[in-house]
């Protein structure tokens, strides 16, 4: 089925942009309130106007959970949120471009079960670029978030998620846990943002490996109040002011990090008690 315009998809099947729609006053431009359904942008824009609470896709249904939603190839600007998938599972969003959203570019809220992002570009939006909250069990892969505030940010307890792959770049703060365990944060790059490179807070269970986090002008890991066997191992933290900060948080491992070329390397602070370090380079 051909869309030219703002629409709501109510039934399943495949759906393709045949056009740019521009500078939309719509409050929801593609509603999404069916299960099994592929939308594909196929290069095109849909432009908003920045106003409050506008959407440029919006993938929901109140009386049930969608599942099987395909987001793909689509530029979105100007929408207070770009999209915003609420209480989706299976679904994708792939290869998408999204700006200027003075919230968040890609918003997944109450969103569960083999989500996956990939191949998406969030820069310039006002809040976050990639958001998750209360989001468990997704796949963030592939993604680049930049000039945002924050560039990737897992908040209110989405646990289990992987975040394998990104660029989390000139953000202030490029990748971030908030309240959020057991998610897997690998071979992720968070370079010369202008607070930290990857942050976890009030997060415990969390595994961090493999990542660089070089160049940011405060820390390049910090945790805060984020205690009970975070793993933080075989990153590479230099250049930064300083290299790994734990602050009040206790009981975690780092090993075989490297935090080189920063004021400081490996700073505890405030009762981090009871972590244990091995076989660091600071």
């Amino acid at each position: 089925t051909s869309i030219s315009s703002c629409t709501t998809i109510s039934a399943s099947g495949t759906y393709v942009l045949t056009t740019n729609i521009i500078n939309s006053g719509a409050t929801k431009c593609i509603e999404i309130t069916s299960s099994n359904v592929i939308f594909d942008g196929a290069g095109y824009t849909i432009d908003g106007t920045d106003a409050i609470n506008t959407i440029g896709v919006y993938v929901y249904n109140s009386s049930t959970a969608l599942t099987n939603i395909t987001v793909k190839n689509l530029v979105l600007t100007d929408w207070y949120f770009g999209m915003w998938h609420k209480s989706a599972q299976n679904g994708s969003v792939i290869n998408n471009t999204v700006s200027s959203s003075p919230h968040s570019g890609i918003f997944l809220q109450s969103s569960s079960n083999n989500n996956i992002i990939a191949n998406n570009t969030a820069s310039s939006n006002g809040n976050t670029g990639i958001y998750l909250e209360t989001s468990e069990s997704n796949t963030i892969t592939n993604n680049t978030a930049i000039s945002n505030p924050r560039g990737i940010a897992l908040e209110s307890s989405s646990n289990n998620n992987t975040l394998i792959d990104n660029t989390a770049n000139s953000n202030s703060v490029g990748i971030l846990l908030g309240s959020s365990s057991s998610n897997t944060i690998a071979n992720n790059t968070a370079i010369s943002n202008t607070n930290y490179g990857i942050t976890l807070e009030s997060s415990s269970n969390n595994n961090l490996t493999s990542n660089t986090a070089n160049s940011n002008n405060d820390n390049g890991i910090y945790l805060s109040d984020s205690s009970n066997y975070n793993n933080i191992s075989n990153n590479i933290a230099n250049s930064n002011w300083y290299g790994i900060t734990l602050i009040s948080s206790s009981n975690n491992n780092l090993t075989n990090n490297i935090a080189i070329l920063n004021s400081r390397g490996i700073v505890l602070q405030s009762s981090s008690n009871n972590n244990t370090l091995i076989n660091n380079t600071a």
